[in-house]
């Protein structure tokens, strides 16, 4: 898979996840830091680097989505902080 297509199936993940768990003030930044966009240069090296040895990334969606969630939200506040 090249970088586009792991981008873009990360892309799809994300736009699909559902945000139904409790507590909702919880996930309600989540969705929101993750709904911003970016280059997702981060969850897109993680995927390929998992590709060049599995033919699967698919199986990692849901660890590349929370390394995103942490380096958004990390940003954030930091951003905040200033």
């Amino acid at each position: 898979m090249t970088a586009d297509e792991i981008l873009a199936k990360f892309n799809e993940f994300l736009e699909h996840l559902p945000y139904d768990r409790k507590p909702f003030s919880l996930y309600e930044p989540v969705k929101y830091v993750l709904s911003l966009g970016g280059k997702r240069i981060r969850p897109t090296l993680m995927l390929l680097a998992y590709n060049l040895y599995k033919d699967d990334p698919e199986s990692i969606l849901m660890p590349a989505c929370a390394l995103e969630t942490y380096h958004k939200l990390k940003a954030q506040r930091e951003a905040l902080r200033k």
